[in-house]
This record gives C-alpha cells, sequence and structure tokens, in this order.
C-alpha cells in the first residue's frame, strides 16, 4: 500500500521536476515472469523513484543497509520494496546478513517478480564505468535453481540526467533480455565459470545503454557535449539521437591527453564567450529556437504568478532541506525532490481539508488544478528565457555576425571530435 502511494506521489513531482523526459526501448522489459534490472547509479535513491514510476510492474531493489536505522524506519523501507544490503566497507561485522538478503531477492524472482540492482555498487556523478559485481550473477543463478525451467531474465537500464539539477532533462534506455536459463547447465556442473561467464556477458550488454567516458575526469567535457547535442534533438527522443551520444562518448574516449586538452580548450572558450554575451547554447543548435511572441507572454503572465504562488513553498522546503543535510551532488537531487514531493502532497491535503471544513467550491478546485499550474509555470518560465536569450542572440547577430560564424564554427569542431 505505501508503495503505491509513493509512486502517486512521486509521478507528478518527476513530471514537474524534469523538463522533459523519455523512455527508449521500454518494450524490451517483459511484462511479466521473473525478471532483473540492472542500472547504472547516477543519482543516489532518485534512480530508484524514478524507475518505480516509470516500469509499469511493482519493483523490488537492494539499499544500502546503513539507512535502514530504527524500527520505524526499517518498517517504511520495506514496505518500499527495500533490502538492505551490506558492503566490505561499512557493514564488515554484518556481511553474514547478505545472505537472508540475497534469499529475499531469490523469493521475489521465485514470485515472478522484477528486482532492481545496482551492478556497479556506489552512486556517483562521475560519467564512467565500474566492473559488475558478481552478485547479480550469483543471486539469478541460485533463484533459476528454485524455478528450474522458467525464464529468466536481466534486462541492462541507463538511466542519464542532463545534469544534476532542477528542470534538467531525464533518459532511460533499455536494452536487450539476457536469458540466464542458458548458463543453467554450466551453473551445474561449475557454478564459478558460470557466474563469471554470466557476469562478462552482463558488461557487454550494460556498456551498450550507458553514457560514459572512460576517463572518469573527462565528465564535465562530456556532459556538456551531450547537452549541446541534445539542444540539437527535436521533442522526441529516438534510436539515432541515442547512437549519437554513443558516438560523442567514444570520440571523446580515444582522444589522447594533448587531443582531449585542445577539445576542453575549445569547449571552454565557447562556453565563456556565450556567457560573456548572455547567449544560451540554444541558438546556436541546428534546430531553430521556436520562442512565444512578448505579447502572449504577457497576457499568460497571470497564470504563471498564479502558479508560482500555489506551489512554490514546497519546493522552497525541499531545497533548503538539500542545502542543508546534503554535500554530495548525486544525494542533492534525490533528497530535493523526494523532500518537496512529500511537502507538495501534505500541502495539497491541507488545503482540500479547508476546502472541505468550509464548503469551499473554489479552493477545491484551486486544489485539483494547482499541479497543471505548477507546469504552466514551469513551462512559462522556459518560454521566457528562450525568448531573453533569442534576444541577445538576435543583439550579437546585429553587432558582431563575424563572432556568430566563428562560434558555430567553434562548437561544430569540439562536438563532432
Amino acid at each position: 500500500m505505501l508503495y503505491y502511494l509513493a509512486k502517486f506521489i512521486m509521478t507528478p513531482a518527476l513530471w514537474l521536476y524534469f523538463r522533459k523526459s523519455s523512455f527508449l526501448w521500454a518494450e524490451k522489459i517483459p511484462a511479466k515472469g521473473p525478471v532483473v534490472i540492472i542500472s547504472n547509479h547516477a543519482a543516489s535513491f532518485l534512480d530508484a523513484m524514478i524507475m518505480g514510476v516509470k516500469l509499469r510492474r511493482p519493483m523490488y531493489y537492494y539499499v544500502r543497509s546503513d539507512v535502514f536505522k530504527g524500527r520505524l524506519t526499517r518498517f517504511v523501507l520495506n514496505q518500499l520494496h527495500m533490502i538492505p544490503i551490506y558492503s566490505k566497507e561499512k557493514d564488515k561485522s554484518e556481511l553474514h546478513r547478505n545472505a537472508d538478503s540475497f534469499n529475499v531477492g531469490e523469493e521475489v524472482l521465485k514470485n515472478d517478480g522484477l528486482l532492481l540492482i545496482f551492478p556497479e555498487g556506489t552512486s556517483r556523478v562521475e560519467r564512467n564505468l565500474l566492473p559488475l559485481k558478481k552478485g547479480v550473477s550469483r543471486i539469478v543463478m541460485q533463484a533459476l535453481q528454485k524455478s528450474p525451467g522458467k525464464p529468466l531474465y536481466i534486462v541492462p537500464l541507463g538511466i542519464h540526467y542532463s545534469r544534476h539539477a532542477f528542470r534538467s532533462d531525464l533518459q532511460l534506455v533499455s536494452g536487450d533480455p539476457v536469458p540466464v536459463n542458458t548458463f543453467s547447465e554450466l551453473y551445474q556442473s561449475n557454478p564459478a565459470k558460470a557466474i563469471n561467464q554470466l557476469t562478462e556477458e552482463l558488461e557487454e550488454h550494460f556498456e551498450k545503454v550507458v553514457l560514459y567516458v572512460d576517463q572518469p575526469e573527462r565528465t564535465t567535457v562530456l556532459e556538456n557535449n551531450l547537452q549541446m547535442a541534445d539542444n540539437d534533438q527535436g521533442k522526441q527522443f529516438t534510436e539515432a539521437d541515442f547512437c549519437r551520444q554513443k558516438r560523442i562518448c567514444r570520440q571523446l574516449s580515444s582522444l589522447n591527453e594533448e587531443e582531449y586538452k585542445i577539445i576542453e580548450h575549445k569547449q571552454l572558450s565557447y562556453l565563456a564567450t556565450l556567457s560573456a554575451y548572455g547567449v544560451n547554447d540554444k541558438s546556436f543548435s541546428e534546430k531553430s529556437l521556436r520562442t512565444l511572441p512578448p505579447l502572449l507572454l504577457v497576457i499568460c503572465f497571470p497564470l504563471f504568478a498564479l502558479g508560482i504562488i500555489l506551489n512554490i513553498w514546497p519546493y522552497l522546503v525541499g531545497r533548503k532541506t538539500a542545502d542543508k543535510k546534503v554535500t554530495r551532488v548525486d544525494f542533492y537531487t534525490s533528497v530535493l525532490v523526494a523532500v518537496a514531493a512529500v511537502v507538495y502532497f501534505a500541502w495539497i491535503l491541507l488545503w482540500l481539508t479547508i476546502a472541505i471544513i468550509f464548503s469551499s467550491v473554489w479552493i477545491t478546485v484551486i486544489c485539483i488544478l494547482s499541479p497543471f499550474l505548477a507546469w504552466f509555470a514551469l513551462w512559462w518560465t522556459d518560454r521566457y528565457r528562450d525568448w531573453i536569450n533569442q534576444q541577445q542572440f538576435e543583439k550579437l547577430h546585429r553587432d558582431e555576425p563575424d563572432k556568430i560564424i566563428k562560434l558555430k564554427e567553434l562548437r561544430k569542431e569540439f562536438l563532432n571530435g
């Protein structure tokens, strides 16, 4: 019950938090039967919250054990389908309890459930790949022994944020399901070899859905390039867009240090020039920037203001909490979204209670419309920023047309390697 309540609360929260979201090849995830999702881990527990909302099936997932403190906390987390996992770094004396946690995961699969595992074992903002831990293979092979003959699949899933900030873009990419049953016979004769071979195959499939660079210190340059590539995309995220993203990743990874420094310098020069002139990369993208007429922005301003007044408070509470409690970037977004979503739900309930007490139809209507007004306020803000950006771009085009040409050439140079 609590799991579905959390999903109900988080669905509109994520809809408002992200500027746009896409899920490529979602149909590859089997609609029934035992399935394990393996995903990269870019934003702490926000990753699991997103998949809990996006996946059609109820999901169980492993969480670091140190958050299971106190009886009430353990009860709530268990109701949210979380399973504790113990690590050598933080819970060395409790490692034996992983056997019970693995048993829980195996029972989920035995009952045709869906299990999420982050096989790299740690959340981080760097866009690199870590070796997959063998725990995934052990769990699925042991689960397969409890239900021999039942098809069991592991599906790699890449989750990507354009940046760790409000109104960023979200992108999920599902890979091809890996059938575990093909390793069953080998596991009977040589468990260690079966686990190693399955892990190696999973790494090959995992790499295909994750946007990464071999050198983690190149993350910032990669993210800037990916953001610019995103500016060149249409509204609908396509297979071609993802192929271009992967190509950018490969090109940046293949550069030697000298070549990389040249690309980094060109990118920094380009971004510094845009900042100096108050211009955004969107104006230099392959897609023309469409802006609303100023008169329409003015006409829509009252709805924007109403949307801000009704909805800003939960966001401010979430941001203040994250500012005060969080030091890691990958945790910041998770805390902000979770706190803001819960506060917003309580905020709406409070006003609905007031509406019932005073039998106010108007307050009830406003409460119902509040999420849509919040979306409109954010949409208006994006359109206003695009309009301001376009005015700056046109001014620069009038005053220094040669600068526009040089910037476009510079952008093409480092973006295409």
